[in-house]
């Protein structure tokens, strides 16, 4: 993912939401997008350009490494200290 960023620029995006606002914000485009053309962004709904969802394997491995987590902790049990 961080090779993705490297290989793309920042440009200033406009765009018109579904209440008829026109917003502006900056975004990741590829270096070689011309003024005027037209890119894919996804926005919040307060208008805040967002990263896209993660992708299923992203997402299988997030909960993997929680429930992992989770098994962990409840393996080993509260830890107390045992005075000396």
């Amino acid at each position: 993912m961080q090779e993705q960023a490297q290989e793309q620029a920042q440009a200033q995006v406009r765009w018109t939401d579904s209440s008829g606002t026109v917003r502006t914000a900056t975004a990741l485009v590829e270096p070689d997008t011309s003024k005027g053309a037209t890119v894919r962004v996804r926005a919040d709904r307060d208008g805040t350009v967002t990263s896209p969802p993660l992708t299923k394997p992203q997402a299988v491995t997030n909960g993997w490494f929680v429930g992992g987590m989770a098994v962990i902790s409840v393996a080993t049990g509260p830890y107390r200290s045992v005075p000396s």
